[in-house]
């Protein structure tokens, strides 16, 4: 008779440890599968690497637990200062340049795609901006740089960055 109680015992304790174990893993894959984006945040839901879905609102989103995961980006203005700069204008003057670049993340589908991360736009950017540096400055005099042209000036390299940082998934602001 205590055998038999003993199995059932058993039967009864394996029984609740199971139960246990399926509410534990439940709960694991539920808490798992939500995720959350704040206001100042966009990004992508990748499966094993590809992008399935761009998440560019703020809440609540769910994704396949473990199969899914997420790659946030900011959707606010982002910074980036360059390394002073020598360059030469049309009137042979050499100049120190000092500059910074501000942009935002628009298409965070063609940003992972392109870059992948902040760091790998900030290389990007340094020759792009570098280089369009030196074209329109190379244009003009060292009196036209300090003039009311300036605005204009800086226009021009803008613009020009930005047909070239559009490919990024990002704009120059």
């Amino acid at each position: 008779k205590k055998k038999n109680e003993r199995k059932v015992w058993i039967i009864q304790m394996s029984k609740s440890t199971i139960m246990i174990i399926i509410f534990v893993a439940l709960g694991f894959l539920g808490i798992n599968s939500l995720f959350t984006m704040n206001e100042k945040q966009q990004g992508l839901v990748l499966q094993f690497g590809e992008p399935k879905r761009v998440i560019k609102d703020s809440g609540l989103h769910v994704k396949l637990p473990i199969i899914q995961n997420t790659v946030k980006y900011d959707k606010r203005i982002l910074e980036y200062d360059l390394p002073i700069e020598e360059v030469i204008a049309v009137d042979k003057k050499r100049m120190l340049l000092d500059s910074f670049t501000r942009f935002k993340i628009t298409d965070p589908l063609e940003f992972y795609k392109t870059v992948g991360n902040e760091s790998n736009v900030r290389n990007r950017l340094n020759s792009n901006v570098i280089s369009s540096l030196r074209r329109v400055v190379g244009r003009v005099t060292l009196d036209e740089l300090l003039s009311e042209e300036r605005s204009k000036i800086m226009q021009d390299i803008k613009l020009e960055v930005n047909n070239e940082a559009s490919r990024f998934g990002i704009e120059i602001v």
